[in-house]
């Protein structure tokens, strides 16, 4: 019995390698250019405010003054 596992477990192996191996010949070997892609667009659906640098209030006069 544990020599019919055995068989069994080696064709097992023997058809896997043979599988990787047929993937690893079809698949293309072209190095991908990433400058060639556009940048993917914002979701249209978003409704967010977009993030401001500047203060929306202007600072008070007193940070202004160098004495």
């Amino acid at each position: 019995m544990n020599d019919l596992i055995y068989i069994l477990s080696g064709i097992l192996i023997f058809l896997s390698l043979q599988l990787v191996i047929r993937t690893v010949k079809r698949r293309k070997k072209q190095p991908v250019n990433i400058w060639e892609e556009p940048i993917p667009s914002q979701n249209k659906n978003w409704e967010g405010e977009i993030s401001i640098i500047q203060p929306k209030v202007s600072p008070p006069p007193h940070l202004f003054r160098h004495n």
